[in-house]
């Protein structure tokens, strides 16, 4: 169930036949994450040297593996997370477009990001690429996974520590995209949170009972998932 889930993200193909580099980085930032174990300590420095290797494989994903450290180190809870998401939101309404001027200024020497946030500025790339602007479809996309969080973890009270590290690593790292969301190439960014968005959502439904029927449920989410993948490949998004 878990590897249709992966299957039918958008990201799944896009890594394996385009960004195959980048789709390593974050397979390894995943095989991180396997690694953490509130009883295994020592594991947590496997788990370090793993981030090391991905962000050496590619930079961009200093983003997930960053996220990752803050979840299991300081954000743990997943409210402050999605409190953070939603600020996330109001700051690239009300000033995204000075904020992302800042961000290349940290060091953040991603692959081609000062060209990505320059492009964006520009009227005619803008009209260009399609990905470029405030994507208000991949916002709601990317909402997805931050309500199945909420309703588990906080509505339901769902208490397990994989999968609130899994949780508040996506949302943290789907807060910094939406910062920059006016950035050409803004899927590019999507990605380094969506490689997570198919683990966020099936993993409870792995692990848990959460509603009657469940098993048929599962089935109609992961039809509505492949629907709205193979939609988006038909109108070139």
């Amino acid at each position: 169930m878990a590897f249709l889930f992966c299957v039918a993200s958008m990201s799944f193909l896009a890594y394996g036949v385009n960004g195959i580099r980048n789709g390593l980085a974050c397979s390894i930032v995943l095989f991180a994450i396997s690694m953490l174990n509130k009883q295994e300590k020592k594991n947590y420095l496997y788990a370090a040297l793993l981030l090391i290797a991905a962000t050496g494989i590619h930079t961009s994903t200093f983003i997930p593996a960053t996220a990752l450290v803050l979840s299991v180190l300081l954000i743990k809870r997943t409210k402050t997370s999605i409190v953070i998401w939603l600020v996330s939101i109001v700051v690239s309404l009300v000033a995204g477009n000075s904020v992302i001027q800042l961000i290349p200024d940290f060091g953040l020497d991603m692959s081609r990001f000062d060209q990505y946030i320059s492009m964006g500025e520009k009227s005619d790339v803008m009209q260009r690429f399609a990905n470029a602007g405030f994507r208000l479809d991949f916002l709601l996309y990317s909402a997805v996974p931050v309500l199945m969080v909420w309703y588990l973890t906080i509505k339901r009270n769902f208490n397990d520590f994989t999968y609130n590290v899994i949780a508040n690593t996506y949302i943290l790292a789907n807060s910094f995209w939406i910062i920059v969301i006016r950035a050409a190439y803004t899927n590019r960014f999507a990605y380094l949170s969506w490689f997570l968005y198919p683990i966020v959502i099936v993993y409870p439904l792995a692990r848990m009972k959460v509603w009657e029927n469940q098993n048929q449920k599962v089935a109609w989410i992961l039809m509505a998932y492949v629907g709205f993948t193979v939609t988006m490949f038909l109108l070139g998004k």
